[in-house]
């Protein structure tokens, strides 16, 4: 009498069926992983294969994805048994350990693993001003702040905050050297009379034997920026801002931010673009958070373009943003950019919202608007960031492994706006998925982990002739 089988074991699930004695009922199984009971399951899957062979109503199909990935530290014994008489059910029973699913960082050398972004700036006294930036480090680093601004006169109070994520970073298998996020703060001492709109700034690492390491500089993606005073910015109303960025932020810190990835990502630009940057593309403008600093403060000579396919944030830049260059798009490409013209195209959170099909549309797209030689910095949210979260569905978890990309999740924060209900999505994907892929529409000549306000990476692809 056959009292049930497991069909399929991965690290991620197991699915069989199981009926009872009368070999009518479906029968509830327990699941064990190496000797510890994780779960009681209630079949409740139709198969029509029991149907055909004639084994109940075909509702005894069960299928249960682990908690915690299997096997991932180590081969794992899996046995369910029928809970009415404690018979195992035939079937496999071992699931061997899983490559790891995290790698060392992209980046080429150390250094350009560094990087910054100011997350807040206001002037406490005059000639004060208090910063806040993000920062992704090496765990033993012993780090400066460099004013580039000739206004700055010192820094001073510097003073670096651990962060949790170090110990995600070990719980996850990686490499004491990989650099983490954490935080910085300090003061800025500039001359109350000065007409700069803003002021930048540079990591320098200390550590003798870092230094000696890399024997280079920081990198652009390293440099960050801070106004004193924010006379430069529209801003939006909460109902804007929250759409892109989430409910509560204030709006001179988002104005801050905005302005650091703007600096931020033409100090990348420019360091791979083999010529000027005179039209610059915001791929998901949403309320201009970077497009305006870009504009007014940042590049104030150059042509900013923003496209975006929500209307609410569309309307509300052509109203307020006349300096900057923006439209509405479609949810799937073509655009009405004109092909070859575009020097720097940047997408902050875009990617990270599509499927992986999506996603290569508008890499066609961004391929065929991009001069050659072109520019485009797309933020991704990978193993840096994954790290921030140990408890990701198993779903998820499979994806990863298996795919290199999970996008069947879908985000809640714009989603529910659109006209697609299932367009926005959260997306993780691993760096090596993103080589595979989008190296087959570019050539990506650096990623900068975590550079996008400690979290996302910058991916940094150049557009090569006809290749």
């Amino acid at each position: 009498m056959n009292i049930g089988v497991v069909n399929v074991l991965t690290n991620f699930m197991v699915e069989g069926w199981a009926i009872e004695p009368d070999q009518v009922t479906p029968a509830p199984v327990a699941i064990e992983v190496d000797g510890k009971q994780t779960a009681v399951v209630q079949p409740s899957v139709f198969r029509q294969d029991l149907v055909d062979a004639h084994i109940g109503d075909g509702q005894a199909g069960f299928r249960f994805y682990f908690p915690q990935i299997a096997s991932r530290d180590k081969s794992a014994v899996v046995v369910v048994r029928r809970v009415s008489t404690g018979d195992q059910l035939s079937g496999p029973t071992v699931v061997e350990r899983l490559a790891p699913m995290y790698s060392k960082p992209i980046s080429r050398i150390m250094a350009q693993a560094y990087s910054a972004s100011t997350i807040a700036a206001a002037v406490s006294t005059p000639g004060v001003l208090d910063v806040t930036a993000a920062v992704v480090i090496p765990t033993n680093s012993e780090l400066s702040i460099k004013p580039l601004s000739a206004s700055v006169k010192r820094i001073s109070d510097v003073s670096i905050g651990g962060n949790a994520l170090t110990l995600a970073f070990k719980e996850a298998g990686l490499s004491d050297n990989i650099c983490v996020p954490c935080g910085v703060t300090f003061k800025a001492h500039f001359d109350p009379t000065t007409t700069e709109r803003f002021f930048a700034f540079e990591l320098v690492e200390q550590n003798s034997y870092l230094a000696a390491t890399t024997g280079l500089g920081l990198g652009p993606a390293a440099r960050f920026a801070a106004s004193p005073n924010l006379d430069w910015m529209t801003f939006a109303k909460e109902e804007n801002s929250s759409r892109t960025c989430g409910p509560g932020a204030l709006s001179g810190n988002l104005a801050n931010t905005g302005l650091s990835t703007a600096y931020q990502l033409l100090s990348i630009a420019t360091e791979y673009r083999n010529g000027t940057i005179d039209t610059i593309l915001d791929w998901g403008v949403g309320y201009g958070r970077v497009a305006i600093p870009f504009k007014r403060v940042v590049a104030p000579h150059a042509r900013v373009l923003g496209i975006d396919v929500d209307k609410f944030n569309v309307d509300w830049c052509r109203e307020h943003l006349r300096d900057i260059e923006i439209s509405q798009c479609a949810f799937f490409p073509p655009t009405e950019i004109a092909s070859d013209s575009v020097d720097l195209v940047y997408a902050i959170s875009v990617m990270n919202h599509l499927t992986e099909q999506n996603q290569i549309k508008w890499l066609i797209e961004l391929r065929r608007i991009l001069k050659p030689g072109g520019i485009a910095i797309l933020s991704a949210v990978t193993e840096h960031a994954l790290t921030t979260h140990k408890y990701l569905d198993p779903v998820t978890l499979r994806d990863l492994y298996t795919r290199g990309i999970a996008d069947a999740q879908l985000d809640y924060n714009l989603g529910p706006h659109l006209a697609i209900k299932d367009y926005y999505r959260a997306t993780y994907q691993l760096n090596k998925h993103i080589a595979s892929v989008w190296g087959e529409f570019f050539e990506i000549v650096e990623v900068y982990p975590g550079a996008v306000t400690g979290l996302q990476d910058a991916v940094v692809m150049r557009r090569n002739g006809d290749t």
